[in-house]
This record gives structure tokens, C-alpha cells and sequence, in this order.
């Protein structure tokens, strides 16, 4: 089980079976801003399924961790009195989902975002940020490549 912070807030990252979440049936994650866990569908094995589950299971992560970050910045309440939260929309977090890596991307091309030199040290994980760099620049390259997948009813 992970847990990742979000804006001061602990998130608990749990992977479940459709038949251990009746929620799991029609979407491939949620982000439950009441209990503070993220759920992502835990794939069986079928031969339907994608190659390269652990990319598209990145993909879904990022997008329930954005739905995060718009509910603890307070935009999931707000942003209802307009007849629907913008901020749940879903074409909107799943673009931000996707266009993140390149983002980041271009942030550290331009230098306009500052990295920390070497290794980043948290409580529990050790990060080589420059190892990091590669891999999101493998990651944009590799979604370039590829054809965008819209993940079934993300939410």
C-alpha cells in the first residue's frame, strides 16, 4: 500500500479487484476525497488486457492524484454552484494527466523549474532526480510513439 501527500494530506493508494469494489466496474480508478484513498482497478490477467500494464496503471494514478490536488485545494466544493465542479471534469484532469511529463518537460528544457542537485531524501525513498529526468524524458518520447488511450471512465 503507498501513500503519497497531498498538500499536507496523506492519501492512501489502494489496488482492488472489481469484485472487491463494486465502483471498480465501470471505471478504472477514483479519488475518494472523504477517506482520502486513491483506488485503482488491480487487473487480472487477460489477454485483452494492455502490454504494458504498469504504464497505463502510471496514467491512471496520475489522474486520480490530480482529482486529489483540486479536492484538497478546495476546487471540488467551490466549483459546484455553476450547476458542476469543473474541477471534476474529467476531459480537463485526464489533459493534465497526460500533458504533465511533457510539461515538466519543457519546465526543466527552459529552466524554469528548479530540481534539486543529486539525490532528494525522504523519509522512506531515495530519488536521483537526474534519473528522474530520463525517465519522464522516456515517458514523453514513449507517448509521442504511442497512440493517446483514454482510460475507460476515469474519475
Amino acid at each position: 500500500m503507498q501513500k503519497v501527500n497531498v498538500l499536507g494530506t496523506e492519501y492512501t493508494i489502494i489496488d482492488k479487484t472489481e469484485k472487491e469494489d463494486e465502483r471498480l466496474k465501470k471505471h478504472d480508478g477514483y479519488c475518494d476525497s472523504s477517506t482520502k484513498t486513491i483506488v485503482l482497478l488491480k487487473y487480472e490477467d487477460d489477454p485483452m488486457n494492455k502490454e504494458d500494464m504498469s504504464y497505463f496503471r502510471k496514467q491512471i494514478l496520475r489522474h486520480e492524484i490530480i482529482h486529489a490536488f483540486l479536492s484538497e485545494s478546495g476546487l471540488e466544493a467551490s466549483g459546484n454552484s455553476f450547476g458542476g465542479s469543473w474541477a471534476q471534469n474529467e476531459e480537463m484532469v485526464d489533459w493534465i494527466a497526460l500533458q504533465f511529463p511533457k510539461m515538466l518537460q519543457a519546465f526543466i528544457d527552459v529552466d524554469a523549474i528548479d530540481l534539486p542537485e543529486g539525490n532528494i531524501v525522504t523519509k522512506e525513498v531515495t530519488v536521483d532526480s537526474s534519473k528522474v529526468a530520463k525517465a519522464v524524458m522516456e515517458n514523453v518520447k514513449k507517448q509521442l510513439e504511442e497512440r493517446t488511450y483514454y482510460p475507460r471512465g476515469c474519475s
